[in-house]
């Protein structure tokens, strides 16, 4: 007979085991603790299935701070929905996520997101998922031609240190018409500098005599440069972008891919960007306790965990 419980310490090897199986790539211990002990809003919410006392089933709520376009509150993202596939077709997953939201309701939290694939989505919707919006993802070519849209007062230029710049800049234009989690320093430090992937991502800023005024993320693999995060402050965002284009080129990117930012004043195909319909996902939303947010500030960087 099964047994369903929450995480107790002692359960990590099993669990990244099974993880490991499931998604068909390798988890390590270290990126565990990072993303369900570290995380500033808190430890995450672990559901586990158990057969003789072997994790066969897991489900996983990660909580964050979030701006919900009034006032702040915790709401969670649905991560890492894992059954054995010796066990798939018993219900584990309907019943460990009945259980797991009933426990995130206790702990007061407003809603879940989550980026479920066209084989969860129906599921989801039968758990009382809501699509709100489609990510679709789009992708430029990169000339190899340096960018001359900046003069003597700007410069764009990595940046290591995530500290009381970034802070401003949150709780100046952060907190405006948009949902989204809180992104404030101890968010950025935690989701880019302190994972085992740290290394993976880039700081760019763009600076006025020494002053932070907007930043983006970025992360280059292959030929291509990802952007993840995009907060232009009150700066023009075509500076920013064009910024962001030029230095992956000159770092020897053939294409940068995005989704859309709210503050680009034009539509992206007017800036030289086409769909990629095949890699279009959906934003999902599972109201626990209020209203949900009428439009979600979602980038790549929420998404690209594992």
């Amino acid at each position: 007979m099964l047994e369903f419980r929450n995480y107790r310490p002692g359960d990590e090897a099993g669990i990244v085991a099974l993880l490991s199986l499931v998604f068909r790539k390798k988890r390590e211990l270290d990126w565990w603790r990072w993303y369900y002990c570290d995380n500033p809003a808190g430890k995450g919410l672990i559901r586990l299935a158990l057969d003789q006392g072997r994790i066969v089933g897991h489900r996983a709520l990660v909580p964050y701070q979030i701006w919900n376009g009034s006032a702040y509150a915790i709401a969670c993202q649905a991560t890492d929905a894992a059954t054995h596939p010796d066990y798939r077709g018993r219900g584990i997953f309907r019943q460990l996520t009945k259980e797991i939201l009933e426990e995130a309701r206790k702990r007061d939290w407003a809603f879940v997101f989550s980026f479920p694939n066209e084989k969860s989505l129906p599921i989801n919707r039968g758990l009382g998922w809501t699509p709100v919006q489609k990510l679709r993802k789009w992708v430029k070519p990169l000339p190899h031609l340096p960018f001359l849209g900046y003069n003597e007062k700007y410069v764009l230029k990595e940046r290591d240190n995530l500290a009381a710049d970034f802070n401003r800049l949150w709780e100046l234009y952060g907190s405006g018409p948009y949902a989204g989690i809180k992104k404030d320093a101890p968010y950025l430090v935690w989701r880019y500098r302190n994972t085992p992937r740290g290394r993976d991502y880039i700081t760019l800023v763009l600076e006025r005599r020494g002053e932070v005024l907007a930043y983006s993320i970025v992360k280059v693999v292959g030929k291509k440069g990802h952007l993840l995060e995009f907060m232009p402050g009150g700066e023009d965002p075509l500076l920013l972008l064009r910024g962001v284009e030029d230095y992956l080129a000159k770092e020897g990117a053939r294409f940068i891919t995005m989704w859309n930012p709210p503050e680009l004043p034009v539509p992206p195909w007017r800036l030289g960007y086409v769909p990629n319909f095949r890699q279009a996902g959906v934003l999902a939303f599972r109201p626990l306790k209020e209203n949900l947010p009428a439009f979600w500030r979602v980038t790549p960087g929420d998404a690209d965990y594992s």
